[in-house]
């Protein structure tokens, strides 16, 4: 008996099936087509129960005495004639040819006629053409018809793709929502989301200064590496006019930010390789110069006191090397007469375990959990300038200095660029 049940449904749907493709031929024939519809002055011929059965839009329209029904011509407006037959195509026949120069057309006619499966059979064309170029096309298309599905896939994409993305011109011109959603994953580096980020704030200063603490809050300033940090300190723009950013990248909270682990290899980790870099070595407690041209180290001069008993953080100029510890201690070493250790003012501040520094303009300035000072290399007095402070601002003209090379490593690790 369920055998002869089967049959029967697979002979229900060939009958189902030669009847709409009847009704097709007719259509296409304009035989015993009892309505007309036109659309931008030209005219197919349909039949109305079919609409009718195929699409809320027109069952509703002639539900009521409406003009359309009592004339039999329904003149569409908004929609185009190539998106239009698309879709009584596809009510016929249940097939659906478009180009994806055609989908946003089709979407919009589809959307007046209420043909949800015709949006859906879109919306799946859309993912399977997703590609890094036409990605924001995509996204602004799912979020005009609202396919939630396919907005979630252009994210995605975006994320697993962000670098290349970045490049895209319409990358500067997505709203902040899209953004914030991209940066406040984990599927990249927090060194490329500030970077996005910077980017596209730059790309409109005036109007998106506004916007850069909100971006900043998405992001772990613990995770930013040190050498990016000391990057935008010498090059970005905004570090002059942001003190929202100085205080990210300078203040965080007693915690260790991240570092790269691993063999050092210079050339791989810059594109310009410099003439020598500066080790500070915590197993053999010394400070070494090394030479990517020939792979060779040499030891310049052992710690300074203050040094092992206590966390600290360097920054050099092009022959000074100079340390800050945790114990508000300040010392520095020639680098080019290799003379002993000198003391300089103490800072004001503890700045915690992990504090950081960077010179800018003959002034060292030093960040940790709650202050940012700088000490003035030049008159060597050091001078408290609160982070939020309308006065605190760092010259662009001003970072001009010739900031050596250097890594700080425990046990020689070192921290790349982001690329």
């Amino acid at each position: 008996m369920s055998k002869e049940k089967t049959v029967l449904e697979k002979d229900e749907i060939e009958h189902f099936k030669s009847i709409m493709m009847k009704l097709d031929s007719m259509r296409k024939e304009s035989r015993h087509c009892d309505l007309k519809i036109n659309v931008e002055g030209k005219v197919l011929h349909v039949h109305k129960d079919v609409l009718c059965a195929s699409s809320n839009y027109f069952d509703a329209m002639f539900s009521h005495e409406t003009l359309e029904k009592l004339e039999g011509i329904v003149t569409m407006k908004d929609v185009e004639f190539t998106a239009f037959q698309k879709c009584i195509d596809f009510i016929y026949t249940g097939k659906l040819s478009i180009s994806f120069d055609q989908c946003f057309a089709v979407l919009l006619c589809a959307s007046v006629m209420q043909l949800d499966k015709v949006c859906d059979e879109v919306d799946r064309f859309l993912e399977y053409c997703l590609n890094g170029q036409n990605i924001f096309q995509i996204h602004a298309i799912a979020e005009k018809f609202s396919l939630t599905f396919l907005e979630k896939s252009c994210e995605k994409f975006a994320i697993d793709n962000i670098v290349a993305v970045s490049k895209l011109d319409e990358f500067n011109l997505m709203d902040i929502g899209f953004l914030i959603r991209l940066i406040s994953t984990n599927a990249t580096s927090e060194d490329i989301k500030l970077a996005c980020a910077l980017q596209w704030v730059n790309a409109d200063l005036d109007n998106r200064l506004v916007h850069l603490e909100k971006l900043l809050e998405c992001l772990n300033a613990l995770d930013i590496t040190p050498g990016y940090c000391r990057l935008l300190m010498k090059e970005e723009q905004l570090c002059r006019i942001s003190n929202n950013l100085v205080k990210f990248l300078f203040m965080t909270p007693d915690t260790e930010r991240s570092t790269s682990s691993g063999p050092l290899e210079i050339p791989s980790l810059l594109n310009n390789v410099p003439s020598s870099i500066i080790l500070i070595d915590t197993i053999a407690l010394s400070v070494n110069t090394y030479f990517p041209s020939n792979g060779k180290c040499f030891c310049v001069e052992n710690y300074e006191s203050c040094m092992n008993d206590a966390y600290f953080a360097c920054c050099a100029t092009k022959n000074t090397l100079y340390v800050i510890t945790t114990q508000k201690e300040v010392v520095y070493l020639d680098l080019d007469s290799f003379y002993s250790w000198s003391d300089l003012p103490c800072t004001i501040h503890q700045h915690g375990q992990y504090l950081q520094c960077d010179i800018v303009d003959d002034h060292i300035y030093v960040g940790g959990q709650n202050f940012l000072e700088r000490l003035n290399l030049v008159k060597t007095k050091l001078g408290r300038r609160l982070i939020l402070e309308e006065k605190y601002a760092i010259n662009r003209d001003l970072c001009d200095i010739k900031i050596a090379w250097f890594w700080l490593a425990v046990n020689m690790r070192a921290s790349a660029l982001p690329t």
